[in-house]
């Protein structure tokens, strides 16, 4: 009848023939009905074969990382079975080249003067105050002109061929 179900039959139906079978103890010579979950031990003692026995370990796998990270290791994958517990070593270095990319962004309009001069007394200091923390350090500079007309910017056609002089 088996036979005839798996080549005619439907197959939830043949699941559910199948599935009865397993769990009627048939397959499992001593094993209880409806007992599934417990210690490999004790399964065992009940009688549940071991090769039915599935007892996952907690798995830890470690990816490599780089050099110029600052925390090692930069990804772990765990593995674990619910109350389980997994322990990982993380190193925390300080680099000795932490990068630092300093960008600055500023309105060059005439009303924000005070503030383009103020930049340019500080912009230098500051530039070789992060040369001490870091001997990677990028600098960058970007202008906008919130409105590009009169009294925002300087009008004068010499500043308007030329803004950037």
């Amino acid at each position: 009848m088996t036979s005839w179900l798996r080549k005619y039959g439907n197959p939830v139906l043949l699941f559910l023939l199948l599935a009865a079978n397993i769990t009627s103890g048939s397959s499992h010579s001593g094993a209880e009905v409806g007992v599934r979950c417990d210690l490999a031990v004790t399964l065992a003692r009940r009688g549940c074969g071991l090769e039915f026995i599935e007892h996952p370990e907690v798995m830890v796998e470690v990816k490599p990382t780089t050099s110029s990270t600052q925390v090692s290791p930069g990804e772990i994958t765990l593995t674990l079975r619910p109350g389980a517990e997994a322990s990982v070593i993380v190193a925390v270095q300080q680099l000795e080249r932490y990068p630092v990319d300093l960008y600055y962004l500023v309105d060059v309009s005439a009303s924000m003067q005070e503030n383009l001069d103020q930049l340019k007394k500080v912009g230098v200091a500051l530039s070789q105050r992060m040369r001490e923390h870091s001997s990677d350090l990028r600098l960058g500079f970007g202008s906008f002109v919130d409105k590009p007309v009169s009294p925002y910017i300087n009008v004068h056609p010499s500043k308007i061929n030329n803004p950037c002089r």
